[in-house]
């Protein structure tokens, strides 16, 4: 089996907190830097200050469930056409802006929701997969390899 790459970023938006410590336990396994936000509102605020390859985004969170938040990032992906702010530093003006490339995150739904109706939903909302809950290990190691490619550049590709 091919190991998962360990040179990504990986956000885990989940409320739950049995779910945060078992993708936490996981991640840190598979020797993979993470984070946590609890509800949807700190999932986009963290994406914003951050530099995440991968969002597990649980669709059923408070203050912005993980639809509304899908669409936040998406739409502020699409407002900085792949740009992200970059700290200003010392030599620079603190009032200016800079930035540099930024890929599209991946995002993949946790729901307990796994009708075809509303992976579709998930989908529309700019998701780019989903997983039904509860989510397998094996189900989510094989999506990451899926989704996110080796530090080539190559896709991983399942075994």
């Amino acid at each position: 089996m091919t190991a998962l790459p360990t040179h990504i970023e990986v956000l885990i938006a989940d409320d739950n907190p049995i779910n945060q410590t078992i993708f936490s336990a996981f991640f840190r396994k598979c020797k993979m830097n993470f984070d946590i936000a609890k509800d949807g509102a700190e999932a986009v605020q963290k994406w914003k200050n951050g530099e995440f390859d991968l969002i597990l985004m649980d669709i059923d969170m408070p203050v912005m469930n993980g639809i509304e938040a899908t669409k936040a990032i998406r739409r502020l992906e699409r407002e900085h056409m792949g740009q992200m702010p970059v700290t200003p530093t010392e030599s620079s003006s603190s009032s200016s802006i800079h930035t540099r490339p930024r890929a599209p995150v991946i995002i993949i739904a946790l729901t307990t929701l796994a009708s075809q109706a509303n992976g579709v939903e998930v989908l529309a909302a700019g998701c780019d997969d989903f997983l039904p809950r509860p989510v397998s290990l094996p189900s989510l190691t094989n999506k990451i390899k899926e989704w996110v490619p080796r530090e080539d550049g190559a896709r991983i590709g399942i075994d």
